[in-house]
């Protein structure tokens, strides 16, 4: 019982301690440059030419809220840290790619996540638009992702 207690304090302690190093430095590196962000990522619209429904910057400045910007980061960021630890741990103990975790968490996992996070920007932008500049802090965005895990 004392094992199990421990092991979970020390997990907690884990994951808090390297979610914490993660938002931090999406904060200090991704977030912080937001207008070299946006640039590009209008860049990218215009050439792939995407139709106004899907696309996630708006024309018109800031093009992305900061918050937008790191809760999208903390998503991909953490699910990119599982499917890794997954299809590592997976592939080290089975020697094989081609195991159903390895594809569930190493491919399947990443792309619904993407697919998640570019509906929850198209929304924030949509919002944008409206005139409903409610931003979030960073504490509310903090307990959206605890309560997701």
């Amino acid at each position: 019982m004392a094992e199990v207690c421990l092991f979970e304090i020390c997990g907690q302690i884990l994951f808090r301690g390297i979610a914490t190093a993660v938002i931090y430095t999406i904060d200090k590196q991704i977030v912080q440059r937001r207008d070299v962000l946006v640039r590009y990522g209008r860049q990218v619209q215009k050439t792939l030419d995407l139709p106004d429904c899907i696309c996630v910057f708006t024309a018109e400045d800031p093009g992305m809220a900061d918050d937008d910007i790191r809760l999208a980061g903390m998503f991909l960021s953490f699910s990119l840290f599982f499917a890794c630890l997954v299809t590592f741990g997976r592939v080290s103990s089975r020697g094989t790619i081609w195991d159903p975790y390895v594809l569930g968490f190493g491919v399947v996992n990443p792309v619904c996540t993407f697919i998640l996070v570019w509906l929850m920007l198209i929304l924030a932008k949509r919002r944008r638009l409206r005139g409903d500049m409610r931003y979030r802090t960073l504490e509310e965005d903090m307990n959206s992702v605890w309560t997701c895990m």
